[in-house]
C-alpha cells in the first residue's frame, strides 16, 4: 500500500473536488503490473461477451488514428506498431493488450471537449455507451458540485495540454466488492447501512492525461487499484483523513457515490481507536 499516494488523497482537509495533477510517464503508467495476466484475461472476456457495452467510437474519431497509433507504439515498441485503420479496431487491440481503460476526447468547433471513443472494461458505475458523443462538462454534470468547483479548470487544462507531456491524478470511491467491472447494469456494488467495513474496498482510479501526437485530441487512461478498507484502518493518519473526507462530503455527493446508507457506520468505524 502506497501511503504517500493515499496521504495526498486523504490529508488533513475537508472533502472537495480537486484538479491536482503531477507530471507522469506514459510508459510507466502502462507498464504491466504483477496481476497483468489475470487483468488482461478479464478484459478479453468482457470484450468478447459484451463488446458494445465496453467499446465505442464516434464516426468522426478516425481522423485521430495516426496520433493514437503513434502514442501506443511509443509506450510499447515500433516493431509492434498497430496497422489498425479505424479507432475502434485500434482500441479493441489496446483493450486486449494494456491493463488501463482508455478514452479519447477532442474539442469541437466551439472548443468543448467531446468524448469520441473509449475502451472501458472496468467502469466505476457509469456507462460508456450512454456517454459517447457528449461534452466532458455534460458528463461531469451528473456529479453534484463538480462543474461548479473545477469544471472551468478541467476545460482549460485539456485545452492547454502540451504535446509530449503527460499528467496524472487520482480519484477514489468506496465499494462493497473488488469486482473490476462495475457497469451499472451489473448492480454489483451494493452498500447498505449494515454492510460490514471488513467487506468494503477503497477503489482508486489512477488517471493519466496526454495529448495524442500531431493533434488536439487528448487520451485519458484509467488504472484501477482496490485496497481493503481494513488496511486503511491500520494507519491512524489515513483513517483520520478518510473520516474527515466522509464527514464533510455534501449529502448530494454521498448519494451520488452510493455512500449515503453506509456513511454513518463507516464514520463510527473510522473513529474507533
Amino acid at each position: 500500500m502506497d501511503h504517500a499516494a493515499l496521504q495526498s488523497l486523504f490529508g488533513d482537509r475537508d472533502f472537495g473536488f480537486s484538479m491536482h495533477v503531477t507530471p507522469a510517464d506514459p510508459k510507466e503508467f502502462f507498464q504491466p503490473s504483477p496481476q497483468a495476466e489475470r487483468i488482461l484475461a478479464e478484459r478479453v472476456r468482457w470484450l468478447r461477451s459484451d463488446g458494445e457495452r465496453h467499446l465505442q467510437a464516434a464516426p468522426d474519431v478516425d481522423r485521430f488514428i495516426d496520433g493514437a497509433r503513434d502514442f501506443f507504439a511509443g509506450i510499447g515498441n515500433q516493431e509492434s506498431r498497430s496497422d489498425a485503420q479505424t479507432m475502434i479496431d485500434l482500441l479493441a487491440e489496446v483493450g486486449r493488450t494494456w491493463e488501463p481503460d482508455v478514452l479519447i476526447v477532442a474539442p469541437n468547433a466551439e472548443g468543448d471537449f467531446i468524448l469520441l471513443a473509449g475502451c472501458v472494461c472496468f467502469p466505476s458505475g457509469w456507462s460508456l455507451e450512454e456517454k459517447i458523443g457528449l461534452p466532458v462538462h455534460e458528463i461531469h454534470g451528473v456529479v453534484p458540485g463538480l462543474n461548479a468547483a473545477i469544471g472551468t479548470r478541467i476545460s482549460n487544462f485539456l485545452a492547454r495540454l502540451k504535446p509530449r507531456s503527460a499528467w496524472a491524478r487520482s480519484n477514489w470511491g468506496i465499494s462493497s466488492t473488488a469486482e473490476l467491472n462495475q457497469h451499472p447494469a451489473r448492480g454489483v456494488n451494493v452498500l447498505r447501512a449494515d454492510t460490514s467495513p471488513g467487506s468494503i474496498w477503497l477503489r482508486l482510479e489512477h488517471q493519466l492525461l496526454a495529448r495524442l501526437p500531431g493533434s488536439d485530441a487528448v487520451l485519458f487512461a484509467i488504472r484501477l487499484q482496490n485496497i481493503p478498507l481494513v488496511e486503511i484502518g491500520e494507519s491512524r493518519a489515513l483513517r483520520a483523513g478518510l473520516r474527515r473526507a466522509l464527514a464533510t462530503m455534501p449529502d448530494a455527493v454521498a448519494a451520488y457515490k452510493n455512500l449515503a446508507a453506509v456513511r454513518p457506520a463507516l464514520l463510527a468505524w473510522l473513529s474507533d481507536d
